[in-house]
């Protein structure tokens, strides 16, 4: 029994070789065109392109629009800011950049105001970068309680003070602000005659 079972393998063995000979001998198309060398394709001329600056618009955004979206801003990275100081793992960059971009937005609302109005967020500014400095140096967040109270206080009195709703009447157009700054200038340049006063 064990003798047929050895010659029963022998010759499966031997079938299995001869059909796999047979197969080779012949050959199969699809397995030579799998591995033989495709010609590269000819270099197709490249049409010349022709680049026609577009002239966007100017933004159509009024100046009550413009100084919405930047409060919105300073409100939102500035909530940030707060979240981030009340934290139990101070992340020191994460805090930095929030109140960076919070003075930053400060920064672009001031440039939309009124002079009187100017002085009071150039306060808030001066409030917002000491507070940064606090930040920075607070490295492993013993005084994040404290800068987290004086960042609350901020945003309270600045939403107090800031609110369109308040500051509106104080909104600058730009071509004012702009006449208006041309004005000063040409008058503090203006040669100064004995017995005159100047007109600022």
């Amino acid at each position: 029994m064990i003798f047929n079972g050895f010659r029963f393998l022998r010759a499966s063995v031997f079938a299995g070789l001869f059909v796999c000979s047979i197969i080779g001998l012949c050959g199969c198309e699809s397995v030579a065109k799998k591995f033989s060398r495709k010609p590269k394709p000819q270099d197709k001329p490249v049409a010349n392109m022709i680049v026609v600056p577009e002239n966007y618009p100017a933004s159509q955004e009024s100046k009550e629009e413009r100084y919405r979206r930047f409060f919105l801003y300073w409100s939102s990275w500035h909530s940030e800011l707060i979240d981030a100081l009340s934290e139990s793992r101070p992340n020191i960059k994460k805090q930095r950049s929030c109140a960076e971009e919070a003075i930053r937005n400060l920064e672009s609302i001031k440039s939309m105001l009124a002079e009187n109005k100017r002085v009071k967020i150039d306060g808030y500014i001066l409030s917002m970068r000491a507070l940064d400095r606090n930040v920075s140096g607070d490295l492993y967040g013993n005084n994040s309680a404290a800068n987290c109270r004086e960042a609350e206080n901020l945003e309270r009195r600045i939403n107090r003070d800031m609110q369109y709703s308040i500051v509106k009447g104080d909104l600058l157009c730009f071509v004012k602000r702009f006449l208006s700054d041309l004005w000063i200038l040409i008058v503090m340049s203006w040669p100064q005659r004995p017995g005159r006063t100047r007109l600022l």
